[in-house]
């Protein structure tokens, strides 16, 4: 058998370090909010979530009553790359911080749709069959028709009023 090695073909090894700054310099996504509001890419981005939060009517803002358990929230932060690791587009989204609610107390039920491989294979077997065109979307925000039967409090980002998005 013929291999790379045998026919001198060789590529060089790459040996990456873990360390957090270099892995933040390749990534380019901010570890914090504080870091990511320095940068306007990250700062714009934030802005349009909060934006298309407000517009959908996730939520409303409340004055919660002292017993009320609020939860915080948090930012995600992500870039979306081209074939060629150019930056496509910045992502930051605006979650809440789920991990400090109990089952059965503060929610009974959880929902996370997700969808298979192999449900996206017998889609495009079934386009290709037919000679469907395929069409790509990137969505900046998709919402789900669910309504919640508990009430939810959650922290507003502290880096953002109202009037900022408004």
């Amino acid at each position: 058998m013929q291999t790379r090695s045998k026919s001198g073909i060789v590529k060089p090894k790459l040996f990456l370090t873990t360390t957090s700054s270099n892995l933040d310099l390749y990534n380019n996504v901010s570890t914090t909010t504080t870091q990511a509001l320095q940068s306007p890419h990250w700062h714009q981005v934030m802005l349009e979530e909060l934006q298309a939060l407000y517009k959908n009517q996730t939520w409303s803002l409340e004055t919660p009553p002292p017993t009320a358990k609020v939860i915080g929230s948090s930012w995600i932060y992500s870039i979306k790359r081209k074939p060629n690791g150019d930056i496509a587009k910045y992502k930051a989204k605006l979650v809440a911080k789920g991990n400090h609610q109990v089952e059965g107390v503060d929610y009974e039920q959880v929902f996370a749709p997700i969808i298979k491989p192999s449900s996206i294979r017998i889609v495009l077997t079934i386009a290709l069959k037919y000679h469907w065109q395929i069409r790509q979307f990137d969505f900046n925000n998709a919402f789900l028709n669910g309504n919640l039967n508990e009430v939810v409090f959650m922290k507003q980002p502290p880096e953002f009023s109202q009037g900022d998005v408004g």
